[in-house]
């Protein structure tokens, strides 16, 4: 799992700057990126690599053209002056179509390495001195979009592009390193997570490990942020249950829909109009493209954020697209696929399916494999004006077996591999749409939430995937005030000492670090015993005490746990009572630490014949 502490940083945690750092300072410098990989390869999750975004480009710098003029032997060259800081210029060689005067650029200044290979050095050009190259994005190692960036040197002002609108500011950027100018400077770490923490998917689950361990650590200048409130205020989670479980369609301007539901999984639409699709702006796009996503659109991108900051998949279909049914109605059914149907990705390749692929499909043919990857025809472009949100819960297995069989392995379909938190999927419909609400304030527009509809079975619902909340639930209610009791685990003073053979930390101290951990401790009179609440992020691996001892030795660190010879004896039966005196001795030899060897019998040649 690829996190971005830039992100964390943004949405979650506001991590503690190094001993004299500021927060202008680049993000490899600003922050003990050592410290932050020793607490996440202590508490279990293994750093397997280091990525310092900006690092090694120091000498690509802001800079501005200020003439440029045909060269004297070449008609595709243009030769530059451009101000390189406050007080320097230098005349450098340019071929691309859009140099021009009064542009801010990248400059890669001699002695820079470049990712593609190329080593910056002062040459001549037919002739004509040139100390420096303007570079594209895509020398610069940066995804390349030519319906956004264009095809020639990056231009700094375009926003979209992944640079900043004010051209004031650029201004007084002028000869600083582009990387932590324009906010591409970032630090990301690897993490190799276990099986067992479906939460550590997440960007919310790795700032929630890192707050721990910090604590632990005793660090005190950093902050916990509750990123999951940040968008969350416009659409309540309670709002759009609701509303589905009410509703058996959802009515915009553009037509009604409703969802059918063929597999028996839990599954709800949301319905959003009045949609403004715009670029993504440069925040989202250098953060996304950081952790190896694509950037396609407003919509797409934030559907992705939401994936990547809380492990909830999601998928957007522009309604418009959608094959309508009986009485221009449009539907999408959450079925198995049929026979050696044909299935376009958004990936552009066509896949025949089996009848054991799980798909989303409009009235006419699948559009999307459910839990692995989106469909090509009913993709969010520039022309879309109504979304429908999907938010299903297909079984793992069934999800892994898809991928697999197609060879696509995506973070939707590897989050629901592991095990999604069921329990936050009306809390990741409303947080995706205050995002997209935040993206489209800008453009001086709201959307419109049009309603949320489930997407309910004719028959029973499966008992592999019976509810959003709980496993014995009916599946059908779609109430969040869920019965806790089962999730409540009871937590004593002595049990660390019962399984580590030490308490390690005072008794209050366990219960604190717990609590940075996301478990809730509730009181009832005694000061030696309390209850403990297990998020809804961890029931899937925290059962009873003996984890949540667990979950205190990674954080204190298990080197912590004392060496202590085994206090109990050992007890043997034995076989023979003329044995009884050596047996005794033996055991005895154990107890004291020695170690007991048993070697094979020497026997005669032909001892073997007489057994």
């Amino acid at each position: 799992m690829l996190i971005s502490l830039k992100l964390i940083d943004r949405l979650f945690l506001k991590l503690p700057l190094k001993k004299g750092q500021s927060h202008s300072a680049p993000c490899s410098e600003k922050w003990d990126v050592p410290q932050f990989s020793e607490i996440f390869t202590r508490q279990g999750f293994e750093v397997e690599s280091t990525i310092l975004r900006g690092v090694g480009l120091e000498q690509v710098v802001v800079g501005k053209i200020i003439t440029a003029e045909k060269h004297p032997k070449a008609d595709k060259l243009q030769v530059c002056t451009v101000q390189v800081s406050a007080s320097e210029t230098r005349q450098i060689v340019c071929g691309a179509p859009n140099a021009r005067p009064n542009l801010f650029v990248a400059v890669a200044l001699p002695g820079v390495a470049l990712p593609n290979g190329l080593t910056i050095k002062p040459s001549k050009i037919r002739d004509v001195e040139s100390h420096g190259m303007l570079c594209s994005r895509e020398e610069l190692g940066l995804p390349l979009d030519e319906a956004r960036d264009g095809d020639g040197i990056w231009e700094l002002h375009h926003e979209p592009s992944g640079g900043i609108a004010s051209l004031e500011q650029l201004n007084s950027l002028l000869g600083t390193p582009v990387y932590p100018a324009l906010g591409l400077d970032d630090v990301l770490l690897e993490l190799n997570v276990t099986p067992n923490r479906p939460d550590m998917l997440s960007h919310e689950g790795a700032a929630r490990e890192l707050c721990a361990g910090l604590t632990w650590a005793g660090v005190k200048d950093f902050k916990w942020l509750e990123g999951r409130g940040r968008w969350s205020n416009v659409y309540s989670a309670e709002s759009i249950a609701s509303d589905a479980d009410k509703s058996s369609q959802i009515v915009t301007q553009s037509g009604t829909f409703s969802a059918k539901n063929a597999l028996s999984v839990p599954a709800f639409f949301v319905g959003l109009e009045n949609v403004k699709v715009t670029p993504t702006p440069a925040w989202l796009r250098s953060i996304l493209e950081a952790l190896g996503q694509k950037s396609v659109n407003s919509v797409v991108d934030a559907c992705n954020l939401i994936l990547l900051c809380f492990a909830q998949p999601n998928h957007a279909f522009d309604f418009s697209k959608l094959a309508s049914g009986s009485a221009n109605a449009k539907s999408l059914q959450l079925r198995f696929a049929r026979q050696d149907e044909s299935f376009l990705g958004l990936d552009a390749k066509e896949r025949i399916l089996q009848p054991t692929d799980c798909v989303v499909s409009d009235a006419e043919s699948a559009q999307a494999l459910l839990g692995v990857i989106g469909g090509d025809q009913s993709k969010v472009d520039a022309s879309t004006a109504t979304v429908i949100l999907e938010f299903a819960n297909p079984h793992p297995v069934l999800v892994r077996r898809t991928s697999r069989r197609h060879g696509r392995k995506t973070d939707s379909s590897f989050a629901f591999e592991k095990g999604i938190d069921v329990f936050e999927r009306f809390s990741a419909a409303s947080m995706l749409m205050g995002l997209l609400d935040e993206l489209q304030s800008s453009t001086g527009q709201r959307i419109t939430y049009a309603g949320s509809v489930f997407a309910k079975s004719e028959s029973e619902i499966a008992p592999l995937a019976k509810s959003f909340f709980m496993e014995d639930h009916a599946g059908r209610e779609p109430a969040l005030s869920r019965p806790i009791e089962n999730y409540k685990i009871e937590f004593n003073s002595d049990d660390v000492n019962l399984r580590v053979g030490s308490e390690l930390i005072p008794f209050e101290k366990q219960l604190s670090l717990l609590e940075s951990l996301g478990f809730t401790v509730q009181r009832y009179g005694s000061e030696s015993s309390v209850k403990v609440l297990v998020p809804s992020w961890r029931r899937l691996d925290v059962k009873g005490a003996a984890d949540l001892v667990e979950e205190i030795v990674r954080v204190v660190g298990i080197d912590h746990v004392p060496s202590l010879p085994l206090a109990a004896p050992a007890l043997l039966s034995r076989d023979d009572s003329h044995l009884a005196v050596f047996e005794q001795v033996s055991s005895r030899l154990v107890m004291l630490g020695y170690h007991e060897t048993a070697g094979f019998h020497f026997m005669r040649a032909d001892d073997w014949k007489l057994m």
